[in-house]
């Protein structure tokens, strides 16, 4: 699930939530919202999440 394997990446990138979306140029809040699963980001932000972990999009959607 999406909101699993972005926190997993965010976290093994030693990236609190806040560091993070400043890295992506977003709220706190919308990351806690697409790590609880309430709200996914659109293709072009899941482009530059993929990007920041160094991770594959295919690899962030794809189900654990």
């Amino acid at each position: 699930m999406f909101s699993e394997r972005l926190k997993q990446a965010r976290m093994s990138h030693g990236l609190s939530q806040s560091a993070f979306a400043a890295k992506l140029g977003v709220t706190k809040g919308l990351v806690d919202m697409w790590e609880a699963g309430h709200k996914e980001p659109n293709y072009h932000t899941l482009r530059k999440i993929a990007k920041t972990l160094g991770c594959s999009i295919d690899w962030l959607l794809q189900n654990a």
